[in-house]
This record gives C-alpha cells, sequence and structure tokens, in this order.
C-alpha cells in the first residue's frame, strides 16, 4: 500500500505542477524505496507491528 500511496501523491503533485508523468516517477521510486524500509521496520516490532506473536490476523483469538 506504501508504493500505491507514494505513486498517487506523486501524481497529485503532479498535477499541481502541470508533469503528472514525472510527478508518477517519482512518487513510484518514492514508494519503492520506503517500502522495504517500512516493512523491515515493523518486522523488528520497532512499530508495533501484529505479528504473530501479538494476535494478529489469521491466529486464534486475533483480530
Amino acid at each position: 500500500m506504501i508504493i500505491a500511496g507514494c505513486t498517487v501523491l506523486g501524481i497529485g503533485i503532479g498535477l499541481l505542477f502541470d508533469s503528472a508523468a514525472e510527478g508518477t516517477l517519482i512518487g513510484l521510486g518514492v514508494g519503492l524505496i520506503l517500502d522495504p524500509l517500512l516493512r523491515r521496520k515493523s518486522a523488528a516490532g520497532k512499530w508495533g507491528g501484529g505479528g504473530a506473536d501479538r494476535g494478529g490476523a489469521g491466529e486464534p483469538g486475533g483480530r
């Protein structure tokens, strides 16, 4: 979802500057860089990720 969100945000910013294509590519690039970084942080439990040890989705008694 990070990649899609950054891409849509890039499109919106690009439209403000009459450069939707460039904004899309910049947003996609930022999303591709942020996605693994944010996944690594949440997998380490530093940001309170809902992992299996916390009763995440798919676990008995989970959300």
